[in-house]
């Protein structure tokens, strides 16, 4: 997944130093870091204003018109301006939240396909959230149509793309037609038995060589009888 681009987020004390900092410049009575921690309606407007920040800020996708908006709100919250920064974040997210790209499914594409293209998030893991976006159309990620019309969502927060790849790592099947999930399984299975290699045969006992007959006893009185008819 590629990296994405965040603008570098003050803490609240950072910015409340540049903004005394800027106050001292300009002349004007310092600022400290007390109106930010305390109760006042100022001090709710730059905690809001904060809040607004991180939210824009912690989002992939962001291009240089986004960064720019960012590090101008940034800017604001330094110098104390907390309620134009809370007017113009709000803007800034509702026109994050609303950006979307519009995408037709191809033939036998699934949501993993298509969040691996370009026009999705070229991270082929971030599928659930397209899936989420399009929950109402798809109520099943496997049922995705051909010319199917989707919505893939341009700054999703890092939140939802950290859920999004812990639920794919996951639920990696979810994607494919439960009727082709066992399928594939039994094939490669078969094809695993098929090309494994035969056992080597056992070499069989070599035959035992015959025992030589023992030569007979003569029998008793042969050799008398031998002697007899020779002499």
């Amino acid at each position: 997944m590629p990296l994405p681009k965040l603008p570098t987020l003050k803490s609240r004390d950072a910015l409340a130093v540049q903004a005394a900092s800027a106050q001292a410049a300009s002349g004007g009575p310092p600022v400290t870091a007390a109106p930010i921690g305390a109760g006042s309606a100022e001090a709710a407007t730059a905690r809001d204003a904060l809040v607004l920040l991180k939210r824009a800020s912690d989002r992939i996708g962001l291009g240089d018109l986004e960064l720019a908006m960012v590090q101008s709100a940034e800017k604001k919250i330094a110098n104390g301006e907390y309620a134009a920064a809370v007017e113009s974040l709000a803007l800034l997210n509702a026109d994050l939240d609303r950006s979307v790209r519009l995408y037709t499914a191809a033939k036998s594409e699934n949501l993993r396909a298509v969040a691996g293209r370009e026009e999705g998030y070229s991270n082929a893991a971030l599928w659930p959230l397209i899936w989420r976006a399009n929950l109402e159309a798809l109520p099943e990620p496997w049922q995705l149509q051909r010319d199917q019309k989707l919505i893939i969502p341009r700054f999703p927060p890092i939140a939802d793309v950290v859920a999004a790849l812990r639920y794919a790592q996951e639920h990696p099947q979810d994607v494919v037609r439960p009727e082709a999930r066992t399928a594939p399984r039994a094939a490669n299975a078969a094809a695993a038995a098929s090309s494994a290699p035969e056992p080597a045969s056992q070499p069989s006992p070599a035959p035992k060589a015959a025992s030589k007959p023992q030569a007979a006893a003569p029998a008793p009185g042969a050799s008398t009888s031998a002697a007899a008819s020779g002499g």
